[in-house]
């Protein structure tokens, strides 16, 4: 019955769950983050953008990394 009714789902249905029920969804159950993102992965993404998104993250995380050392080398004194 439930599969069904899901089946039946408009795509206004669809997108009120994704926008309004999805982040009560994760706040409840966080271990379905990792699923529902590799979906949303998965279907928006192709392999070279989220290859390059990565890349950009690593650098930002290199480049904060790096000030953070600047920062705590210039309180420091050295």
């Amino acid at each position: 019955m439930i599969r069904e009714s899901i089946l039946s789902l408009t795509d206004e249905e669809l997108l009120y769950i994704l926008e309004d029920r999805l982040p009560g969804l994760l706040d409840r159950h966080p271990e379905m983050r990792r699923r529902v993102k590799m979906l949303f992965i998965d279907t928006l993404a192709r392999d070279e953008e989220v290859a390059a998104i990565m890349a950009e993250l690593r650098a930002l995380r290199a480049d904060d990394s790096t000030a953070k050392r600047s920062h705590r080398n210039f309180r420091d004194g050295s």
